[in-house]
């Protein structure tokens, strides 16, 4: 019983997301602004390996402020869809603009409450991140077989995927929940984790296909190294809209996929 109602939040999701061109497009302008980032991070990144001297600290800076920027543009972007959806399950035809409307008077909710998560994320991953070193770092000194070195690697790989899976897990429900209900940043927070553990075994499944689906779009963000060709070809700039496009289609469908889980489980949209 449960896993017919979750394939057919699937279904239902998918045909609101397929039927309805929109919904890729605003993800599909900050996949682009996210794929400009990420060539410039690259050409930094080789700037800071080979010709240091190139590297000025001003430039490292701007590509901090423009990747946080974005950041912040693609939470307001992701804000817009609860409310396309709502749109959308109440027959009218999808308006963007009505959308980033609704979204803009909800921001003062959005993101305080997305940051705080980030935040604990970033926390985290940072307290994991030392802890990690200093095991990789203990099984080096201590002249480990590769065997286990690297058993060890991939038992700190499954470990990082599990606090990861695990946000994602308790905040699966935020931004429903900020959209359609008018709560303060902390209950937002509390109702979100209240809502997946209550809905426990959805919820869990949602967030192993968001997590999974995550993953191929992360890969198709770097299938632009797989063509030959450098910037100056029309083929690479091909291949970098074709592979900002996937991108943007697969997360465009697990936002759209949110709010109708939310819809379906939760109750309704207020």
């Amino acid at each position: 019983m449960a896993d017919s109602k979750f394939f057919s939040v699937l279904r239902h999701s998918f045909g609101v997301f397929s039927s309805r061109p929109i919904f890729i497009l605003p993800k599909f302008l900050v996949a682009l602004l996210y794929g400009f980032a990420m060539l410039a991070v690259a050409d930094v990144s080789l700037d800071v390996l080979f010709v240091p001297e190139l590297v000025t600290l001003d430039e490292l800076f701007f590509l901090l402020v423009v990747t946080f920027g974005i950041n912040v543009l693609d939470i307001f972007v992701a804000s817009l869809y609860p409310f396309m959806v709502r749109q959308a399950e109440s027959g009218k035809k999808v308006s963007l603009v009505f959308a980033a409307k609704e979204a803009f008077s909800r921001m003062g909710s959005f993101l305080p409450s997305l940051l705080a998560v980030e935040l604990l994320f970033l926390v985290a991953a940072i307290f994991f991140g030392v802890v990690s070193v200093a095991v990789v770092f203990g099984a080096i000194s201590s002249g480990l077989e590769f065997e286990v070195f690297f058993a060890v690697l991939l038992a700190v790989a499954f470990i990082f995927a599990l606090l990861l899976l695990g946000f994602v897990f308790f905040f699966y429900l935020l931004y429903p929940i900020v959209a359609y209900e008018k709560n303060s940043v902390s209950h937002s927070l509390s109702r979100s984790v209240s809502l997946s553990l209550k809905n426990k075994w959805g919820v869990g499944k949602a967030t192993l296909l968001s997590f999974l689906l995550s993953v191929i779009s992360f890969a198709l963000a770097f299938l632009i190294e797989a063509f030959p060709s450098g910037p100056q070809s029309v083929l690479y700039w091909a291949g970098f809209l074709l592979t900002r496009f996937l991108v943007a289609y697969v997360y465009s469908y697990l936002y759209v996929l949110n709010p109708v889980f939310y819809y379906k489980y939760v109750g309704g949209v207020k």
